[in-house]
């Protein structure tokens, strides 16, 4: 029970048994039968597809070596720190960027970073990121990316349509956002002693001070330092662009 905690989802694909998931995903044969109790599956050679199987993390093979991300979008200065790396360099269009690297982003600059798995995110100017780790699950059952945001304001994309699983998260001082497929906004206040966390589609769990609360689409809320998750708020409605025009001259 202890080891189920901690577990994520794999949806069954046509020809899937337990035994080709357990040889794909965990890290020894050994798990089928408990796999198998856990999910309360009748026959482990037949599972109809589309079934839900909730895999412990602890019975699953984890890779982090070869797990990078890309840099697909960049205007205006930004600056990598790498580890190790003898001084800082300019953040490029094509870049990889690997668990470790910062980026910190100059006025008027923001940078789109792809991960694996298709998750986007997009750090807007005067912010100030760190990837602690990318991590694959199983044969790529599951991709795990955690960011430490410690300045600014980020805006991410997670695809909820996919083959393959996607947990994205983003810490702060005081919180964390985590989403299985959503489009959401985390921001950091007062000096990293506050977060924002704006929720625009989908379903975003907010944590912080020993609470956590499931936030939905076109609601948000403040998670002070030290502190539990304020009660989600409707967000404002977007402005009105329509009397806007197309096309501006100088």
């Amino acid at each position: 029970a202890q080891a189920a905690a901690e577990g994520w989802i794999y949806t069954v694909r046509p020809g899937d048994n337990l035994w080709s998931v357990s040889a794909r995903h965990l890290t020894s044969m050994q798990c089928v039968k408990r796999l198998q109790q856990i999910n309360r599956i009748p026959d482990a050679y037949t599972i109809p597809p589309g079934t839900k199987i909730r895999i412990p993390v602890a019975w699953t093979k984890q890779r982090t070596e070869g797990i990078s991300a890309r840099v697909v979008n960049i205007h205006g200065a930004a600056m990598l720190k790498r580890v190790n790396a003898p001084e800082n360099m300019p953040v490029e269009l094509g870049m990889q960027l690997y668990a470790g690297d910062e980026i910190r982003s100059e006025n008027d600059a923001f940078v789109t970073v792809e991960f694996t798995g298709e998750s986007g995110m997009r750090l807007q100017d005067n912010s100030h990121i760190r990837i602690i780790e990318m991590k694959v699950f199983g044969d790529y059952g599951l991709v795990d990316t955690l960011i430490d945001l410690q300045q600014g304001r980020t805006e991410n994309a997670v695809p909820s349509k996919s083959e393959i699983g996607t947990r994205f998260r983003i810490k702060t001082p005081s919180a964390v956002s985590s989403v299985r497929g959503t489009d959401f906004r985390v921001g950091t206040l007062t000096n990293g002693k506050g977060t924002s966390s704006e929720v625009l589609t989908g379903l975003v769990q907010v944590s912080g001070g020993q609470k956590a609360i499931n936030v939905s689409a076109g609601f948000g809320t403040v998670t002070a330092l030290n502190a539990p998750p304020s009660p989600p708020v409707k967000l404002l409605p977007p402005p009105d662009l329509t009397q806007t025009s197309a096309i501006y001259e100088c």
